[in-house]
């Protein structure tokens, strides 16, 4: 009898040493450091509205000035699990592009007409920094689910430059060779929710949907973020993974003369190198 009684416990923690054993490292490990290579395909809308112009708005899509719409870019991120159900996790994306094009039809852009035929270059960059903590709801021996808040840092350049009249109050002040370029830098509160399901030690996939917003002074804003990966771990401390990032950026600034806003779709597959101990 007495034997019996210890028989049960024992059991029980060799059975719970074999299935942490067992358990995929990407679920519980406390640091992991991930770099990927993004395709992206893009769609961009750059609206101005100016009040030289009676608080006209003009649409442009950048596919119209000569930039591509599928182009590679990276991702990098970084996680940091320094307790069971708390994360710490920092982000950050980069996008670039530039292009030369001909338009037939004339191009307004915030207090600038630049005329029809003319040659206009342009620049576009995008950086996206986020730092989150997420909070573990739900911890199993194969799967979790997390949630999290933070803060996204949106810095985007734009510039357009070519020949063309610069007005002020509808009274043309220069002509000839012009350049407008507008910078905007904005914060993005957000909150994510993730989960990840473990089919063994070396597969899982894993999700997250993330929505951030803003009105703020002179911002207004919001970023929905979206993702589905599969997660392959050869070894204990090494992976890779493949997946499907979705994004959709809408962000306005209203200044004294003029507003610019961005409307941008950009989504494409990843792949991606993941380190974790």
């Amino acid at each position: 009898m007495k034997y019996k009684f210890w028989a049960l416990p024992i059991s029980l923690l060799a059975s719970s040493i074999i299935c942490a054993e067992d358990k995929n490292p990407i679920l519980d490990e406390t640091l992991s450091v991930a770099l990927g290579i993004y395709q992206l395909n893009t769609h961009t809308q750059v609206a101005t509205k100016s009040n030289v112009f009676n608080n006209r708005e003009y649409k442009i899509d950048i596919d119209n000035l000569g930039l591509d719409t599928d182009v590679e870019s990276y991702w990098l991120e970084m996680k940091w699990r320094p307790f069971k159900r708390w994360a710490f996790i920092t982000e950050y994306f980069s996008y670039s592009e530039s292009g030369s094009n001909s338009r037939s039809v004339e191009t307004v852009y915030e207090n600038t007409i630049f005329g029809a035929n003319a040659r206009l270059d342009t620049n576009f960059d995008i950086d996206i920094f986020s730092i989150s903590a997420a909070y573990r709801i739900i911890d199993d021996q194969n799967y979790a689910i997390d949630f999290g808040a933070g803060l996204h840092t949106l810095d985007i350049s734009f510039d357009i430059e070519g020949a063309g009249d610069v007005y002020i109050n509808d009274n043309v002040i220069s002509a000839g060779n012009t350049r407008e370029a507008a910078k905007l830098l904005a914060p993005l509160p957000n909150v994510m929710l993730f989960g990840t399901y473990a089919f063994n030690k070396e597969w899982a996939v894993s999700g997250r949907v993330g929505w951030m917003s803003l009105n703020y002074e002179n911002y207004q804003g919001d970023l929905l973020r979206a993702n589905a990966v599969i997660d392959y771990r050869p070894f204990e401390n090494f992976g890779l993974g493949l997946g499907y990032n979705f994004s959709e950026l809408d962000v306005t600034r209203e200044q004294r003369l003029h507003s610019e806003s961005f409307d941008m779709d950009f989504s494409g597959p990843i792949l991606y190198l993941k380190a974790g101990f």
